[in-house]
């Protein structure tokens, strides 16, 4: 999938493609209603930016299931509804919104910039949950852009188990 491209998911269930999916690509998941889609182990780098945007998401019955740790190049932008990673490790390498849930069961959410002097944002006025509201199971920060300005939390959860800053900052 090249720089601009984007893949358009309007239907509950299903399978997000596999294959090479540039930085600059997006996955739009706009038709669960009660059944998460499968997502392909994509080559390479990973998938570009991810929105999940399910106004008519009545359940999230079971994670999203791919290989572990899966990589967004991009954005992952939660807009309605519920993404449900499960056990399944996240790698983020551009910003978080979160304005719908997202489930991190036992899963940690790595932010993985590594644009030279760039930071890299967690926010929105949505819900975190491991099972418990307004927790976040684990965050790893590793940010290894020239100059990487780290990551600024603009927004509230707790971390339940692992906070691991390995490179970049918290702000």
């Amino acid at each position: 999938f090249a720089a601009g491209s984007f893949y358009n998911h309007l239907m509950n269930g299903g399978t997000i493609p596999g294959g090479n999916w540039n930085a600059a690509s997006t996955i739009n998941i706009t038709g669960i209603t009660t059944t998460n889609p499968t997502m392909t182990a994509p080559f390479a780098a990973g998938y570009g930016n991810l929105n999940w945007s399910c106004t008519g998401q009545t359940t999230a019955t079971g994670a999203i299931a791919y290989a572990s740790p899966s990589i967004i190049q991009g954005n992952l932008v939660v807009d309605a509804g519920t993404i449900n990673f499960g056990a399944n490790a996240i790698n983020v390498g551009g910003n978080v919104i979160n304005n719908g849930t997202i489930n991190s069961a036992t899963s940690i959410l790595a932010m993985t910039g590594t644009a030279a002097n760039v930071t890299q944002t967690i926010s929105g006025s949505g819900v975190w949950t491991n099972g418990n509201l307004g927790v976040l199971n684990g965050l790893t920060i590793n940010n290894t852009g020239t100059g990487s300005a780290g990551v600024a939390l603009n927004c509230n959860f707790a971390i339940q188990t692992t906070f691991n800053l390995t490179s970049g900052i918290l702000s």
